[in-house]
């Protein structure tokens, strides 16, 4: 005789599931507000703060004499503590104004303004503790960069709106992101626009927007059937048909403005080997072998091939800035 039935246990929502890692061992209370700043998915903040060190190695590389290390060393942290308080604030604010198409959104629904586990108000009180932080952090900086970071949050804040208008908020989004670049070479006291440097730093700077652009029309591409429900905007809803040839003409065109960024700055062959060809590959592999059928398969390309794309830059302008300093022949 077969043993009855155990009722079974409904499986918690996402919002409810176990964190992983070090989140896990916060108290209650400060989960929420943990899921808000996205703790619990790291590779949030790799994004943002990567720019910044492509930007760094980039204007020594430029500069008309070497930088110290150790200067290079202390804009590399400061701008870790800057990436990460600008990263918390821009996830709780685009909560705080997406919360009304977040709940009809499968994957956002459960995040903590939606499911009620953060008010409106505390996530308002927490976006501002944060601004506070990051106004802290630029004391460190030249003033230079106080343009720079208000030019960064004017576009932050207009960004969660933009989905609402137009379907390129993603443009936006890459303008922001890539603007670290800029920023990082007014921390070093380089001019990045500066005859003949201009069109090497343009050049990196749109290299590094469509990049953004690229990750975040992927990354949307998994919402795009309750975005379209939902009336959210966005370049993976008006290009859902054709994705994969958006995503190899921005591959071949950040390909190319790399390409330029080398010419432009007279770099050799380790630039090119690693920046261009591994920025190539990287991209390359991506477009050829996502299956966007399957969006756990193309999400994880894209986000590996941010983050080795990002890498072969920073490995290219590294190999420059060693022999521009008499580290290699």
């Amino acid at each position: 005789m077969s043993a009855p039935n155990k009722p079974t246990r409904a499986s918690p929502p996402p919002s409810q599931q176990p964190l992983q890692g070090l989140v896990s061992y916060l108290p209650s209370p400060l989960l929420p507000y943990a899921q808000l700043i996205r703790l619990d998915k790291p590779i949030g903040f790799a994004i943002v703060y990567l720019p910044y060190l492509i930007g760094i190695v980039y204007a020594a590389s430029v500069a008309p004499t070497p930088l110290p290390m150790s200067l290079l060393l202390n804009r590399a942290r400061i701008f870790l503590t800057g990436s990460i308080i600008l990263r918390s604030a821009g996830c709780t604010w685009d909560d705080i104004v997406d919360q009304d198409l977040d709940r009809q959104v499968q994957r956002s629904r459960s995040r903590p303004i939606p499911r009620g586990a953060v008010t409106t108000r505390n996530a308002c009180l927490f976006a501002l503790a944060i601004a506070c932080a990051g106004v802290a952090n630029l004391r460190h900086l030249p003033r230079e960069c106080t343009h720079d970071a208000i030019f960064i949050v004017t576009l932050s804040l207009i960004y969660p709106y933009l989905k609402r208008v137009t379907h390129y908020p993603q443009l936006v989004l890459g303008l922001t992101i890539g603007f670290a670049v800029i920023m990082a070479a007014h921390s070093l006291a380089v001019d990045p626009w500066a005859y003949p440097t201009n069109i090497a730093t343009g050049s990196l700077y749109f290299a590094v927007v469509l990049l953004m652009m690229l990750y975040d029309i992927i990354y949307a591409r998994q919402d795009t059937t309750d975005d379209i429900k939902a009336g959210v905007k966005s370049m993976a809803v008006r290009f859902r048909h054709s994705i994969r040839l958006l995503a190899g003409l921005l591959a071949l065109v950040i390909t190319v403005l790399l390409a330029a960024t080398g010419i432009s700055s007279s770099f050799g062959r380790v630039y090119f080997g690693t920046a261009v060809g591994g920025t190539g590959v990287s991209l390359g592999t991506v477009v050829l072998r996502m299956n966007l059928e399957n969006p756990d398969s193309y999400h994880c390309y894209v986000g590996a091939a941010y983050m080795v794309t990002s890498v072969c830059i920073l490995g290219g302008l590294l190999g420059e800035y060693a022999i521009k300093a008499g580290l290699l022949p």
